[in-house]
């Protein structure tokens, strides 16, 4: 991860990792390379993509329609 201050690569302790996924909200930690504050966030994304194993239905048990 890019520090936003120094620009360098930068350690963030592993328990703020930790706190912020378990939590579900920013902390404020310690960058490992200049020792300034930065607020850790948890960002989540999702991605589609087709089925290719010709599934018939979903994980809730709805149909698919065939390919």
């Amino acid at each position: 991860m890019i520090c936003p201050h120094c620009g360098n690569e930068t350690k963030i302790p592993d328990v703020a990792y930790m706190n912020v996924e378990t939590y579900r909200s920013p902390k404020l930690t310690v960058t490992g390379c200049c020792g300034k504050g930065v607020y850790l966030h948890l960002v989540v994304s999702f991605r589609a993509e087709p089925d290719r194993c010709g599934s018939k239905q979903d994980a809730w048990g709805h149909k698919l329609k065939p390919a």
